[in-house]
């Protein structure tokens, strides 16, 4: 197996991975291939990220894509108060949520931004998140925190994809097999969440006619489905066929039958 090192945006509202880049050097910097990654990314798209990307240089190059950013505050990165009074104080949740205006980063290395700080202290527990959404009324407080909280899901199509995909199996000694064996697992792995998330709307509505609890979807029950889906019709589209265009069809079917 060859070294390396893999980068993910993962899609938090749908659930897959939007793009999953190997890189055959192991040490190469996470932030130069991250920001080689915004290049691929919608513009107006909002980055949600740990306290690495909260740095000046990283939200320059938001900027400069067209892009937003809620990151945790990186202790490194110096920040000036802006305006006298915080934009907004409010208790909510056990905590107390403290809103204000920043101007953040020397000017040195990169040109300065001016952010938006929130901070949560709560228990022994003190959030604080930057964001260069600076209007409340476009990402309020409440969900910035809820959408930090959740940046962690891409680690569960890494554990997936390692545990039932084979991500970690790979055998190929080449950067490109890899290439191709990671798009694989991406399909696979989106596919199964349209099977599961299926399965999961048709449970609802067994629940709702029958106006009585039923046994949740098991996650034996989903592979099983999505094998059969996509496994078996998959394989047996591609021993018919090799033209690519086809296989997009064929794949393209098989999701709206998930």
């Amino acid at each position: 197996m060859l070294p390396g090192c893999l980068l993910g945006v993962y899609d938090l509202f749908r659930g897959i991975p939007r793009i999953v880049d190997f890189c055959a050097d192991a040490a190469a910097a996470e932030m130069t291939r991250a920001k080689d990654a915004l290049k691929r990314v919608a513009r107006g798209t909002l980055i949600v990220g740990d306290r690495r990307y909260g740095a000046a240089a990283f939200f320059e190059e938001l900027r400069q894509n067209g892009l937003w950013g809620l990151f945790r505050r990186n202790r490194r990165l110096g920040l000036r108060r802006v305006g006298e009074k915080p934009l907004r104080k409010r208790r909510t949740g056990g905590g107390r949520i403290v809103e204000g205006r920043v101007e953040a980063g020397s000017g040195v290395s990169a040109p300065s931004q001016r952010l938006r700080r929130i901070r949560f202290p709560r228990g022994s527990t003190a959030y604080e998140l930057l964001t260069n959404v600076l209007e409340p009324e476009r990402l309020s407080a409440e969900e910035a925190l809820i959408l930090y909280g959740c940046r962690w899901s891409i680690e569960g199509f890494f554990k997936s994809g390692k545990q039932i995909l084979g991500l970690a199996e790979d055998q190929t000694g080449k950067a490109e097999g890899v290439e191709k064996h990671l798009r694989l697992v991406v399909i696979v792995y989106s596919l199964l969440v349209q099977v599961v998330k299926g399965w999961e709307s048709m449970e609802r509505a067994r629940r709702v006619r029958r106006k009585k609890d039923l046994d949740p979807l098991s996650l034996r029950k989903a592979r099983e489905v999505a094998r059969e889906i996509v496994f078996e019709g998959l394989l047996d589209f591609l021993e018919e066929s090799a033209d690519p265009k086809e296989v997009v069809r064929k794949l393209r079917e098989l999701a709206r039958a998930a």
